[in-house]
């Protein structure tokens, strides 16, 4: 099976850098351009500590609704086919940052393969959160990514799903 593809888009957000190592070898198996998710204000280590009640992660998470601002995407989903969208699972969910990227454009029968990374959580909370909230959008798979993973990994979930 080819697995490069004109129209496919990878986008990823990453905290510590394991999602966009799983992103980069996506793009080098499917040939897909890549778009990173990229907050106006990083996140620090300690915005990361999720043991903290009062860290940024936490926070976002206790308000479903906070968005944070990003910076405006280079892209258009309009012009892709398949879009393969990347980021480590907090507390079983995407983090709002990603949802700060979504709500920019019109997901309407956009296909989406997602890969999280995590060291334990697995993907299906967090694609059946993307599937409450955006509907519109068809979820074909996801797919969990640990510090372990492999390109052949990548490439038979890809193969097992883009058939």
């Amino acid at each position: 099976m080819n697995l490069m593809m004109n129209k496919a888009l990878v986008v990823y957000f990453s905290a510590t850098g394991l999602t966009r190592k799983v992103a980069e070898e996506i793009v080098k198996t499917t040939g897909a351009q890549l778009e990173e998710i990229v907050p106006l204000e990083k996140y620090s280590d300690d915005d990361l500590t999720w043991t903290n009640p009062n860290s940024r992660a936490s926070i976002e998470h206790k308000n479903p609704q906070m968005r944070p601002k990003i910076q405006l995407p280079l892209v258009n989903l309009d012009d892709y086919e398949i879009i393969y969208l990347g980021f480590p699972i907090w507390w079983g969910i995407a983090p709002a940052v990603v949802f700060s990227f979504l709500e920019m454009f019109n997901l309407a029968n956009k296909k989406f393969m997602v890969f999280c990374t995590s060291g334990s959580s697995n993907a299906l909370s967090a694609v059946a959160d993307l599937n409450e909230k955006y509907p519109q959008a068809n979820w074909i798979s996801a797919m969990r990514f640990g510090y372990g993973f492999t390109n052949r990994h990548i490439k038979q979930w890809i193969e097992d799903n883009l058939k």
